[in-house]
């Protein structure tokens, strides 16, 4: 028997080639793509809300209104503090705990408006001006033993942030043998 020549596949149609023809010469592979992906507005967008997030992750200690494990036993499991607004300047007010029948339920106490300060003598972002030790920001609520949500989940984020780096850098410059 005779063998037989390999039959010629034509070549696949090269359309990457074909896009990465049409950008400027000046512009490297690298910029060209940024700038398609700049394009693309879900794509901005989602970039913008996972370097917002990674950066309040980072500054945790300034961003976050308490401690994740600072304890106030006066107000367990407390809802989302209400903000209400004069002359377009944020407020709360204190909170008090009833009790009715096998049942806690908090009513704010209207007596004193506690203005939300930014940059406070504490070195946080936000937080309250006057006596802070009779109201208290929390803009998510509490957990059953009376800890801030919101700082829980930015310092959680810091937690979160750190296991997405190591096992990044684990796939990267991990060896198999």
């Amino acid at each position: 028997m005779k063998n037989k020549p390999a039959a010629t596949v034509p070549a696949a149609p090269l359309s990457w080639r074909q896009t990465a023809a049409t950008a400027p010469a000046s512009k490297s592979f690298a910029r060209f793509a940024f700038a398609q992906l700049l394009r693309k507005r879900l794509a901005v967008a989602g970039a913008v809300v996972l370097y917002l997030l990674i950066v309040t992750a980072i500054f945790a200690p300034v961003v976050a209104p308490y401690e994740y494990d600072k304890q106030d036993w006066r107000f367990p499991l407390l809802p989302p503090v209400r903000l209400h607004f004069e002359g377009g300047r944020p407020y709360v007010y204190e909170y008090k705990l009833i009790h009715r029948q096998h049942q806690r339920t908090y009513e704010e106490v209207k007596t004193t408006k506690y203005f939300l300060d930014f940059w406070t003598p504490e070195h946080k972002l936000f937080g309250l001006a006057g006596n802070p030790r009779q109201a208290r920001l929390y803009l998510l609520g509490t957990d059953h033993v009376g800890r801030d949500i919101l700082s829980r989940i930015i310092y959680g984020a810091r937690i979160s942030l750190r296991i997405g780096l190591i096992s990044g850098f684990m796939a990267a410059f991990g060896e198999v043998k």
